[in-house]
C-alpha cells in the first residue's frame, strides 16, 4: 500500500491587519486575565487610615496636573517656536533660508512630539484606541515593514540618542577647538576670506579680463567691461568684509586687543557646539553662504547673460530656417503660418540686420563664456561643500545606529512580519507555525539611504547639470524636508500635541477606580 506524499509546507508573510491583530493578542489575553484575577474571589479587607489614602489620591493628582502644566507648557512653547521659524515674509522663512534654523525646527518638532511618542510606548492602548492620535496628528507611516509599535520604540530611542550623540560630539569638539580657537580664526581669516575669496578670485577674474586666458583671443572692449563690472563687485564685496559683520567675527577672534566682541564670538561658538555639533555644522553651512554672496551674484550675473545670448542665437537659427518658436503652445512652428505670401519670410534689410547681429553674438559668444566657466566652476566648488556638509547633518541626524546595534544585540527585537507556515491538519483541526521575520540590513538602511539620494528636491544629475551648463541655467540645490519628516515619523499636524498630551492624562485620570 503506498502512503500518500506529505503536505508541502506552505510560508506566508502576513499583511498589516493580520499583524496588528497578532499585536493586540497578548494586551487582550493580560486585560483578561487581570479581570479574571480580580473577580475570582473577594479579597480581605485591608484597614488603611482614610486620611493616608485621602493625602495619597490628593498628592498623586496635583503630581499629575504639575506634570500636565510643564509638558503643555513645553509643547506649546515648541508649537510657537516651529510657527516662528516657518513665518514667510516675503515668501521666505528662517528655514528656507538658514540651515541653522532648519536644524533647529527639526530638534523643535522631535521635542514637540517626544512627550506624546513616550506615552504610545508606555502605554500602547493609546495607538490602538482607533488610531487617533495617528489621524489627529497624521503621522506619516511609511515604513510598512514595521508595526506601529515598533515603528514608534524604534524612532523614539534612536532619535533620543542620536540627539544625545550629537550634543557629546558637539561639546568634545568644542574642547578640542577652544585652546586654538584664536588660531583657527586667523587661518579661517587670512587663507579663506582675504587670499581665496578675495585675492585669487580677483587674480582670476583679472587673468580672464586682460591676458587673453589659455591663449585664447578674446574681445578686448567685451572682455574689459565685464571684467571691470566683475572686479567692482568683488572690489564693492571685500570693503564691506573687511568693515562689517564678517571681519568682526573672525577678526575679534584672533586680536586679542579687541576682548569683549571675542568673547561673544566664543560663547556664541560655545552655545552651538552644546546644543549638539549638527548645529554648528549649520553655522558653518550658513557663514559659507553669506561669504561666498559675491560668488552667487556673479555666477548668476554670468549665467543670465550668456543664457540670453544662447537663446538669442537659437532664435535667429531658427528664424533663418523659416521657423518660429510660439510661446503661447511651447512649440515650433513654421513661418508659413504667419506669413501672407508663402516662402517669403522677410525682407533684404531684414535679413541683413539679423545675419549681422548673429554674426556678431557668435563672435561673442566665447568671451562670455570665459567668464561663465569661472564662476560656473567656482560656484560647483562651493555647492560640493555645502552638499558634503549635508550629507554629514544627514548622518548626524538620521542614521539608524539604535537599530543596527539592536539588530547585533537581538534581532528578534526587529519585527519585520511574521510568518505563517502551513504545518498539517488533523480532523477539523488546521495546524500553523507562527514565526517571526526580523528586518535585513537592507531594509535597515533602504529609507536611510533615500535620505542621500533624494537629499535635494530637484534631482541633479550628472546628465542634467551638463545639460544645464550648456543651457546656461543657474544650478541650485534645494531641501526636500518632506522625506525627513517622513523618516522620522514626526507628526504633521505639530499643534495637536499639546492637546493629545492632555487629553491622554484627563483620559487616565478618569479611570481611575474610586475607592
Amino acid at each position: 500500500m503506498v502512503e500518500p506524499p506529505p503536505t508541502p509546507i506552505r510560508s506566508t508573510l502576513t499583511d498589516d491587519e493580520v499583524l496588528d491583530s497578532i499585536n493586540q493578542c497578548h494586551m487582550i489575553r493580560e486585560k483578561l486575565h487581570k479581570y479574571l484575577l480580580k473577580n475570582r474571589y473577594i479579597r480581605p479587607k485591608v484597614f488603611i487610615p482614610n486620611f493616608l489614602n485621602f493625602v495619597w489620591n490628593e498628592l498623586r493628582l496635583h503630581l499629575i496636573r504639575v506634570l500636565v502644566i510643564i509638558i503643555w507648557s513645553i509643547e506649546k512653547l515648541t508649537i510657537w517656536m516651529i510657527w516662528l521659524l516657518n513665518y514667510k515674509v516675503y515668501n521666505m522663512s528662517l528655514v528656507t533660508i538658514s540651515q541653522a534654523f532648519r536644524q533647529l525646527e527639526v530638534r523643535m518638532r522631535q521635542i514637540n512630539y517626544f512627550p506624546v511618542q513616550f506615552l504610545c510606548y508606555y502605554n500602547k492602548e493609546y495607538l490602538y484606541d482607533d488610531k487617533k492620535i495617528v489621524s489627529s496628528l497624521q503621522i506619516p507611516l511609511k515604513n510598512k515593514n514595521l508595526n506601529v509599535n515598533n515603528s514608534n520604540y524604534i524612532n523614539l530611542f534612536n532619535s533620543l540618542w542620536m540627539i544625545l550623540n550629537d550634543v557629546i560630539l558637539g561639546i568634545t569638539f568644542w574642547r578640542v577647538i577652544e585652546p586654538n580657537l584664536a588660531y583657527l580664526a586667523s587661518l579661517f581669516d587670512e587663507t579663506i576670506i582675504i587670499r581665496t575669496l578675495d585675492h585669487d578670485l580677483y587674480n582670476l577674474v583679472s587673468w580672464v579680463s586682460f591676458n587673453h586666458p589659455a591663449g585664447f583671443k578674446l574681445n578686448n572692449e567685451l572682455g574689459s567691461f565685464m571684467g571691470n563690472m566683475f572686479l567692482w563687485s568683488l572690489k564693492v564685496w571685500q570693503e564691506f568684509i573687511s568693515s562689517g559683520a564678517i571681519y568682526s567675527i573672525t577678526g575679534s577672534i584672533s586680536r586679542e586687543s579687541v576682548g569683549h566682541s571675542r568673547g561673544i564670538i566664543e560663547r556664541i561658538i560655545q552655545v552651538l557646539c552644546f546644543c549638539g555639533f549638527s548645529f554648528f555644522l549649520g553655522a558653518v553651512a550658513d557663514l559659507t553662504n553669506i561669504i561666498t554672496f559675491h560668488i552667487y551674484c556673479c555666477y548668476y550675473s554670468s549665467t543670465r547673460i550668456f543664457n540670453r545670448q544662447v537663446n538669442t542665437i537659437k532664435s535667429l537659427c531658427q528664424l533663418f530656417r523659416g521657423k518660429k518658436y510660439n510661446v503661447l503652445r511651447k512649440r515650433v512652428d513654421n513661418l508659413d503660418n504667419y506669413s501672407k505670401v508663402p516662402a517669403q519670410y522677410f525682407e533684404i534689410d531684414q535679413m541683413l540686420v539679423g545675419t549681422l547681429m548673429f554674426i556678431v553674438l557668435v563672435l561673442l559668444l566665447p568671451t562670455i563664456f570665459a567668464f561663465y566657466v569661472i564662476f560656473f566652476c567656482v560656484q560647483m566648488v562651493k555647492l560640493g561643500i555645502m552638499n558634503l556638509i549635508e550629507s554629514i547633518l544627514i548622518v548626524l541626524n538620521f542614521l539608524p545606529l539604535f537599530v543596527v546595534i539592536l539588530k547585533l544585540k537581538n534581532s528578534n527585537r526587529l519585527q519585520g512580519g511574521v510568518h505563517l507556515s502551513f504545518m498539517g491538519q488533523s480532523s477539523t483541526t488546521n495546524y500553523l507555525d507562527l514565526s517571526n521575520k526580523t528586518l535585513t540590513y537592507q531594509e535597515i538602511f533602504a529609507d536611510f539611504l533615500k535620505l542621500f539620494r533624494n537629499k535635494n528636491a530637484k534631482k541633479r544629475t550628472k546628465l542634467t547639470v551638463l545639460l544645464s551648463f550648456f543651457a546656461g541655467e543657474p544650478i541650485s540645490f534645494t531641501y526636500n524636508d518632506d522625506l525627513r519628516i517622513n523618516y522620522l515619523m514626526l507628526p504633521r499636524n505639530y499643534q495637536n500635541t499639546a492637546s493629545i498630551w492632555e487629553g491622554i492624562i484627563a483620559g487616565s485620570e478618569r479611570q481611575q477606580p474610586k475607592k
